[in-house]
């Protein structure tokens, strides 16, 4: 087994030195490479900046989603003793709230949002 694993390291090291020297006798070979790397750079660079700027995003909605989550259970209690109805009722009410705000708001935004990001190329 361990003769028939390096017959297979002695394979792939054929194979590689088979590549350096093709690439080294043919310069026009070296081109793609260069500009790919570039390219490569160029990507890893602006992904980076897209990555920070996305995770500081999350972290902050999800600030504000805890701040609201808190102020809504505070407000829970005092919001169903004065109108009267039950907690049930209550949370009926909500669920229907937010679906009616998800559709009519948070929609458009985030379909706004993906044509932005998507399809409308940047200047400058």
């Amino acid at each position: 087994m361990l003769n028939n694993l390096a017959w297979k390291l002695r394979w792939v090291e054929a194979i590689i030195e088979d590549l350096v020297n093709q690439f080294l006798t043919n310069p026009s070979s070296f081109i793609p490479i260069i500009v790919e790397l570039v390219v490569g750079i160029a990507f890893g660079y602006y992904f980076r900046k897209l990555v920070k700027g996305l995770i500081g995003l999350v972290i902050v909605s999800f600030i504000g989603m805890a701040l609201n989550y808190s102020q809504f259970l505070a407000l829970k209690d005092a919001i169903t003793a004065e109108l009267d109805i039950s907690p049930e009722k209550f949370m009926r009410i909500v669920n229907l709230v937010t679906a009616t705000i998800g559709l009519t708001v948070l929609a458009p935004l985030a379909i706004g949002i993906l044509i932005g990001i998507f399809l409308i190329p940047e200047r400058g």
